[in-house]
């Protein structure tokens, strides 16, 4: 148990020399600004999210299950992901976080919601919300995140330090000189 402690120390005493360097520091400023100005963004894409999972339970609501006639055979039930459907709205944001996650629209998922109800439907549903949530709301937040490291390179240059280098020569000098 003492072990635990002295890791804790060492921890310590390399945050502190982190701390030091110009490189860390900047990384420090740049995720603080970053989480600090996110926050409309991340709320836009929830409500997004939360309207479009509303839509969901309204559409979809109580038709996928297990045992369900219409999903025998289908790549959703083999792939066990009755936990992915539209039975409320804490669980409709299941599939877009899958969505978001995969990185496109998951097949099985949109085959399994065309077997209960129509193709059109499901698939229109889907890519909506791929269209709208991930493409351009992700996006955004992804343009955000550039816009605020840019900026905050910026600042710094203009306070007089110099925005860090990306070399491993800079990194080197920053830790022996601390």
């Amino acid at each position: 148990d003492l072990v635990h402690y002295f890791n804790i120390v060492r921890l310590t005493r390399l945050l502190s020399l982190l701390a030091r360097t110009r490189r860390f520091r900047f990384l420090c400023e740049c995720i603080a600004s970053m989480a600090l100005g996110a926050v409309p963004i991340v709320v836009l894409l929830f409500g997004v999210t939360y309207a479009f999972s509303a839509l969901g339970v309204a559409l979809f609501g109580g038709e996928i299950h297990e045992g369900k006639a219409e999903l025998e055979g289908t790549a959703y039930e083999d792939a066990d992901y009755f936990i992915l459907n539209f039975n409320d709205i804490a669980v409709g944001f299941l599939p877009f976080s899958a969505m978001l996650v995969s990185g496109g629209p998951v097949p099985e998922v949109i085959e399994g919601f065309a077997a209960v109800t129509s193709d059109a439907l499901s698939g229109l549903f889907f890519a909506a919300s791929y269209s709208v949530g991930n493409l351009v709301l992700f996006n955004v937040f992804a343009a955000f995140i550039i816009d605020a490291f840019i900026n905050q390179q910026e600042k710094h240059a203009k306070q007089g330090g110099d925005a860090p280098k990306v070399d491993d020569a800079d990194a080197a000098q920053d830790i022996g000189a601390a």
